[in-house]
């Protein structure tokens, strides 16, 4: 796992709502684009600073976001994953 990928996960084990770049690897699993953050596309200024302003200035989205954030980090855990496995397996 990449620093950058620790850092998103830290975040949504804090309830946080996200802003990620398209080239984050793991946006593809963790970030639900308009539920819990936004991605942006990488270099575009514009574009991330718009984002970042809806959730400057919305703070019941902002607080929403962070819950969605929490609920999908929660999924993953050693158990869940351990659970999952002996599904397919056994």
């Amino acid at each position: 796992m990449k620093p950058a990928e620790l850092v998103v996960n830290e975040a949504m084990n804090f309830s946080l709502p996200l802003v990620l770049s398209d080239q984050i690897g793991c946006a593809n699993d963790l970030l639900r684009d308009g539920q819990n953050g936004f991605q942006f596309e990488c270099s575009n200024v514009d574009d991330l600073k718009t984002k970042m302003q809806i959730l400057l200035f919305d703070k019941n989205m902002r607080d929403s976001f962070g819950k969605e954030s929490l609920k999908i980090i929660e999924n993953y855990s050693y158990s869940s994953i351990i659970n999952s496995l002996r599904t397919l397996y056994f």
